[in-house]
C-alpha cells in the first residue's frame, strides 16, 4: 500500500513536472515568437528606407541629367555670345 501511495505521488510529481516544463517552453516559444516580429519589422522597415532612398537617386539623376542638359545649353549660348562679339569686334575695326 505504501509502495502504491509513492507511485502515486511520484507520478503527480512527474505531472507537474511536466506542466513546469510546457509551460516553460511555451514562454521560451512567445519570447523566440516575439523576436522574430522585431526582425520582421525591422526588415520591412528598412526595406522601405531602401526604396525610398532609390527613389530618391532616381530623382537627382533625374536633376542631374537636366542640368547637364542645362550646362550643354549655357555652353552653346556662351559660345554664340562669344562669336557675336568678336564679330561685333571686326565691325568696330572696319569702321
Amino acid at each position: 500500500m505504501y509502495s502504491n501511495l509513492a507511485n502515486a505521488n511520484r507520478g503527480n510529481m512527474d505531472d507537474v513536472e511536466r506542466h513546469k516544463r510546457i509551460a516553460d517552453i511555451q514562454r521560451e516559444m512567445m519570447m523566440v515568437e516575439a523576436d522574430l516580429k522585431k526582425f520582421i519589422n525591422e526588415k520591412t522597415m528598412l526595406e522601405a528606407e531602401k526604396r525610398k532612398i532609390k527613389k530618391d537617386i532616381d530623382s537627382l539623376r533625374m536633376n542631374m541629367q537636366e542640368k547637364e542638359r542645362n550646362i550643354r545649353v549655357s555652353d552653346q549660348n556662351i559660345n554664340i555670345k562669344h562669336a557675336e562679339i568678336m564679330r561685333l569686334k571686326k565691325l568696330l575695326n572696319v569702321l
